[in-house]
C-alpha cells in the first residue's frame, strides 16, 4: 500500500455523511437501488447497488483513491455468501481467524464470514473496480438443494450447522464471465427491465462461477484417482491406516519411521504415497488437523491458550503460536479477546 497518510473507516464515514448533508455529491436511494459519488475529498468514482430479487443484490464500486483507504468489515449477523469479480485493481484483506488475503483483478473470490471482523485495504492511485454478488443464505440453499455435493467444500458448509467462515478463490475471470461483467456494466435498460436483465446476468455470472470451480474440483479428484491407481491396493489401504492412526494419535503422532513400521510399508513408499492419496504430506496432515482442532478450541473459549497448545501435544505456548500464526496469518489470543 501507499506511504501515504491511510485514511480510516470512520473518517470516509464522515466525509460520505458530510458531502450527503452538503449537497456536494450525487446520492441516490430507493426500495431497490442506491446509489452515490465517491467525494473528491476521498478520490473519484462511484458505487452502486441494486437488489436484482429478494436475496440476491448486485453491486459495483469503480473507484481510484487519493490516499490509502482501510474500510472495517464488522462481523455479521446476518451473514451472507459474496462473490466478487475483480475486474480492476486489488484490495487486501486481514480477517481474523482466516489470515491475509490479497484479491486482484482478473480473479473472482467467494467468502461467507458469520462473525469474523477484519479489514480491506486499498491502495492510492489505483483503479479499483469490482462487481459484487450478495445473496442470502435461504437463496442458496434454495439453488444447490438438488446437488450439495457438487459444490466446493466450503460451500458445503454453508448450508449445514457448520457454517466455517471462509474466503474462496474461484480462479482467474473467463471470456464468458468477462462477458458478462460487461454486459452487467453497460445495461442499457432501466426501471423494472432492468431489475429483469441484471438479475439473468447475476444468475449466469453466478453459474460461470461455480461451474469452473466444479470442473477444477473433478479435475483434482481425476488426478488423485490417477495417483490411486498407480498404487496397490493393499497400499492405499495401509496409506489410509496411516492417516487413522495419526488422526486418533494427534496429540502425540508418531514418527514417520514408526508410522511406516505400523501399517507394514516402507518410510519411503508411505511418504511418497500418502503424498499421493491425500495431496499433502504426513507431517503437513498433522499440522493442518491441529491447526483445525486449535480453532475450534479457541472458538469454544473453555481453554486458554497453554491448555489447547499441551492438549495438541505442543511443547510451550510459544512454538504453538508460531505454528498458528503460520496457518490462519494472526496470534492465537484474537480468538479470545
Amino acid at each position: 500500500m501507499s506511504s501515504r497518510e491511510t485514511l480510516t473507516h470512520i473518517q470516509v464515514q464522515d466525509i460520505i455523511s458530510e458531502s450527503r448533508a452538503a449537497g456536494t455529491i450525487a446520492h441516490y436511494a430507493d426500495a431497490i437501488e442506491s446509489g452515490f459519488a465517491i467525494p473528491e475529498q476521498i478520490g473519484r468514482g462511484a458505487w452502486t447497488q441494486i437488489l436484482v430479487r429478494e436475496g440476491l443484490r448486485l453491486g459495483v464500486l469503480d473507484v481510484v483513491k487519493r490516499q490509502p483507504h482501510v474500510h472495517l468489515l464488522d462481523p455479521d449477523t446476518d451473514p451472507c455468501l459474496t462473490s466478487m469479480f475483480y475486474v480492476a485493481g486489488r484490495s487486501q484483506m486481514s480477517l481474523r481467524a482466516l489470515g491475509t488475503h490479497v484479491n486482484r483483478a482478473d480473479y473472482s473470490y467467494g467468502f461467507y464470514l458469520p462473525g469474523v471482523a477484519g479489514v480491506e485495504e486499498f491502495p492510492a492511485g489505483e483503479q479499483v473496480h469490482i462487481v459484487q454478488l450478495t445473496m442470502s443464505v435461504n437463496l442458496f440453499r434454495e439453488f444447490c438443494l438438488s446437488q450439495p455435493h457438487r459444490l466446493p467444500a466450503e460451500f458445503q458448509s454453508v448450508l449445514d450447522s457448520r457454517q466455517q467462515p471462509f474466503l474462496f478463490q474461484f480462479g482467474i475471470l473467463t471470456p464468458a464471465m468477462r462477458t458478462t461483467l460487461q454486459q452487467i456494466l453497460d445495461c442499457p435498460y432501466t426501471g423494472f427491465v432492468k431489475r429483469l436483465y441484471l438479475e439473468s446476468k447475476a444468475l449466469e455470472l453466478l453459474s460461470l462461477q461455480f461451474q469452473q470451480a466444479i470442473e477444477r474440483a473433478e479435475l483434482a479428484q481425476v488426478h488423485a484417482s490417477h495417483a490411486c491407481s498407480l498404487l496397490h491396493p493393499a497400499d492405499v489401504e495401509r496409506i489410509h491406516a496411516a492417516r487413522d492412526i495419526l488422526s486418533d494419535r494427534i496429540q502425540h503422532p508418531p514418527g514417520l519411521m514408526e508410522l511406516a513400521r505400523l501399517v507394514g510399508l516402507n518410510d519411503f513408499k508411505l511418504k511418497q504415497g500418502f503424498k499421493q492419496v491425500f495431496g499433502t504430506t504426513v507431517f503437513g496432515y498433522v499440522y493442518e488437523c491441529r491447526m483445525q482442532q486449535a480453532q475450534q478450541m479457541l472458538q469454544a473459549r473453555q481453554m486458554n491458550i497453554e491448555e489447547v497448545a499441551r492438549a495438541l501435544g505442543y511443547a510451550n505456548r510459544s512454538s504453538f503460536a508460531v505454528a498458528f500464526r503460520r496457518k490462519f496469518g494472526v496470534n492465537p489470543k484474537r480468538f479470545l479477546i
